[in-house]
């Protein structure tokens, strides 16, 4: 039996080749008879419809679906060109909607103080190498102007430890969701980076 079989699989390649209208009737009256089964299909994902109906765990899932309420999010979003007009109707709608007999939970802004602390994690590499080097050079400037036997000539002013425009480019790319980036860079300009040079100590080249 296992013979005769066998030999129908290898002449059937060549009898699909001969008739390919005869194979393809048959894959669309299939493909047909499968779409009309499965047309009443649907899935369920209530876990209750897999359990019997008067199980303990059933009657338990029902009495708390009953008292907890819908779990489903609702999401809401507003779109112009005028951005704090934005936050001021979602700001209403929040209210309206914290209103509600159901006492849903809203969440409308979130805390971005995490990333605020760490808004230096999201700045570009070349510009955190370009803060690092001029800090490297203001060190270098303050621990010499900070020995009293050098004088200095030319009255050169401090470097700039964060490169001119730098701020600006920020403030355009993120805005104000993370904070204003000048006080990213606030422990490394002005008086902190003074602050630091004393602490390290004096040195350089004295006057001759």
């Amino acid at each position: 039996m296992w013979a005769r079989w066998r030999d129908r699989l290898r002449r059937y390649p060549a009898w699909s080749a001969g008739h390919p209208w005869t194979v393809l009737v048959a894959l669309g009256l299939a493909c047909g008879a499968s779409l009309l089964a499965a047309r009443d299909l649907r899935i369920v994902a209530d876990l209750g419809a897999v359990l019997p109906e008067d199980s303990p765990s059933v009657r338990n899932l029902r009495l708390a679906a009953e008292r907890v309420g819908s779990t489903e999010a609702l999401y809401i979003t507003a779109q112009s060109p005028d951005r704090e007009a934005n936050r001021r109707f979602l700001a209403e709608v929040a209210a309206a909607i914290g209103r509600w007999p159901e006492r849903p939970e809203v969440f409308f802004r979130l805390d971005v103080r995490y990333f605020r602390d760490r808004a230096l994690y999201y700045a570009d590499t070349p510009d955190l190498e370009a803060v690092r080097d001029g800090l490297a050079r203001r060190v270098r400037w303050e621990k010499v102007h900070s020995n009293p036997a050098y004088i200095d000539l030319e009255g050169d002013p401090p470097p700039e430890i964060v490169p001119p425009g730098l701020i600006d480019k920020y403030r355009a790319k993120l805005g104000d969701d993370f904070g204003d980036p000048e006080e990213w860079f606030a422990g490394v300009t002005g008086d902190g980076a003074e602050d630091d040079t004393d602490a390290a100590g004096g040195g350089g080249a004295p006057a001759g």
